[in-house]
Parts: structure tokens; C-alpha cells; sequence
């Protein structure tokens, strides 16, 4: 037999060995004796287990085809698109390689080799999450509060085996809606300030106030209107004169979701608003949820 195939033999036996146990990493010589071959043998393989599990965390990611995601979230149209495709590469794969995350888990804290083997693993997710933020950056949607490396520690940890686990496994929820709400999170959070004004005891702002506020600073424009509107209500067509205070305000095509400043257009994708029509934090509210305007009076400017 080869020794490529020797050796594929070795890791297809160490996965089923795994997902077939407790929940522990087997030993070389558990390995050795159900593959078939001698210790010796096996450590011309692999010089010791810490070598022997990082060839298999690489081994399990060609086998659940991890470059076909990459590639899929390096194409994405926008940060926040390839934050939910992330989202969704979890929401697949990890049902998949969950036992042996749990084992590398379980066994990291008194086992080097492991541990060396689940560093690598968060290593990798991290420089993921730090080339999504260089990109969510470029694009306006981080606030300036946000440190680039503080922002990639936070979508690393959001898209981790472990939230995963808990809200997927523990708590019940559906994979598409963990995938929604990772992304949501994750996008209210970036174009949020950082502050600590909830532990001073600060007064808060009144939320009324300040979406009239925010909405006098802005354009507004009524549904498949093309131009901003600042005056009085427009009749509607449609209706006979009455007016459309029942349409969503929205805001121009050219007004990035997440900033003041002109935005690329697969920022403005209309399929990712349809998505994650939340996801873009108080600017969606604000053109959402303005009070209602009675017929004759004006826009609230």
C-alpha cells in the first residue's frame, strides 16, 4: 500500500475513532492497533500526536469541502454579506465536525498536542474575521469607536464552534435563524459606538427625540420616489388624494445603510436588504419607524 494511502487510511480511522467514542482523542497506540499497523509505523507518519491532529483538522476540512465556502465568502458582494455567509458555512459544517471540535475542546485544556491543534483552528477563524473587518471598515460600517483587532475578536467569537453549539444544539434554534442572528448582531454591534454611559448612571437620550432629530438631518424619500422629499406629504396617485402614510419611508439608493457617505453598490445590494432588512441598526429604524403623519400636515423635518 502507498504511503499517501497509508496515511489517508490513518486519518479516515482517527475521525471514525472519535466520532465513535466519548468524545476523546485515541491514543497512538489505540490508532496503531485498529488501522493495522505498528507504533513504529505510525509515527513515520506522523512524529507525534500533535502533528497527527493538526494533518487531521486539515484532512476533515478537505473532506466537508471548507475551500468551496472560502471561496464563496471572498465573493460575496459586501462585508455584511460575507459575514452571513460565514454565518451559514457554520450553520453546515459544523454538524458535521462537531465531534471532533468537542474532542479537541474536551482534551485542549490537559492535552498539548490538542491544544496546539485547537489553536490552530481559532487562529485561521481569526485571520478570517479580521479580513472581513478590513473590508466592513472600507465600507463605512465600523464605528470609529472599534479598534480593527477588538472588532475581529468579536465576529471570531460570534461565528465560534461554541456559540454555535449553544444556541443551535442547547437552545433549539433553526440554522437558518442562528445564521440571521449572527449576522444581525454582529452588524448592530460594528456601527454602534463603544461607550459606558449605561454604568455611569448618564441620563438617556429620548429615543423619540432623536429619530426626529436623525431624520431632519437626512433625506427622505417615499417608496419608488426618486428624489429626496422635504415638504409636504405627497398625495398618492393611487389612492385618490389620500396619503400614503401607511408606505415605509425609505432612504435613497445612494445612502450607505450604515453611513452618511455614498456607498459601492453591493453595499446597497436590495437582495441583502431584504435579508437583513434589521441588520443595519437605528439608520433602519429611522426610516421605518417614523410616527405616522396625518393627511395635510408635513413631514417631520
Amino acid at each position: 500500500m502507498s504511503t499517501a494511502r497509508t496515511r489517508e487510511r490513518i486519518l479516515d480511522t482517527a475521525r471514525t475513532l472519535i466520532e465513535a467514542g466519548d468524545g476523546g482523542v485515541p491514543n497512538m497506540s489505540e490508532l496503531a492497533r485498529t488501522v493495522g499497523i505498528s507504533r513504529q509505523a505510525l509515527y513515520l507518519h506522523f512524529p507525534d500526536r500533535a502533528a497527527l491532529l493538526l494533518a487531521l483538522v486539515t484532512h476533515v476540512d478537505e473532506r466537508e469541502d471548507l475551500q468551496a465556502w472560502v471561496d464563496k465568502i471572498q465573493a460575496a458582494p459586501g462585508a455584511a454579506a460575507q459575514i452571513h455567509v460565514w454565518a451559514q458555512m457554520q450553520s453546515r459544517r459544523n454538524p458535521k465536525i462537531a465531534p471532533l471540535a468537542r474532542a479537541l475542546d474536551q482534551a485542549r485544556h490537559t492535552d498539548q498536542a490538542a491544544a496546539q491543534a485547537w489553536r490552530d483552528r481559532v487562529g485561521n477563524r481569526m485571520r478570517g474575521a479580521a479580513g472581513i473587518i478590513t473590508r466592513l471598515r472600507s465600507e463605512g460600517c465600523l464605528h470609529p469607536s472599534w479598534t480593527p483587532e477588538e472588532a475581529a475578536t468579536l465576529l471570531s467569537e460570534l461565528t465560534s464552534f461554541h456559540v454555535w453549539d449553544n444556541l443551535v444544539n442547547d437552545s433549539g434554534l433553526d440554522p437558518d435563524r442562528y445564521a440571521a442572528i449572527i449576522t444581525t448582531t454582529a452588524l448592530a454591534a460594528f456601527a454602534s459606538p463603544i461607550s459606558d454611559q449605561h454604568l455611569t448612571g448618564a441620563p438617556r437620550h429620548n429615543r423619540h427625540h432623536d429619530t426626529q432629530e436623525l431624520a431632519a438631518r437626512q433625506p427622505i424619500t417615499w417608496a419608488g420616489q426618486a428624489e429626496p422629499h422635504r415638504g409636504p406629504v405627497p398625495p398618492d396617485s393611487a389612492t385618490s388624494g389620500r396619503t400614503p402614510q401607511h408606505q415605509r419611508l425609505i432612504q435613497p439608493h445612494a445612502t450607505h445603510p450604515c453611513s452618511r457617505r455614498p456607498a459601492p453598490a453591493a453595499t446597497c445590494d436590495p437582495v441583502a436588504r431584504r435579508e437583513w432588512p434589521r441588520s443595519y441598526g437605528l439608520r433602519y429604524l429611522v426610516n421605518t419607524r417614523l410616527p405616522r403623519v396625518p393627511p395635510g400636515s408635513v413631514t417631520p423635518v
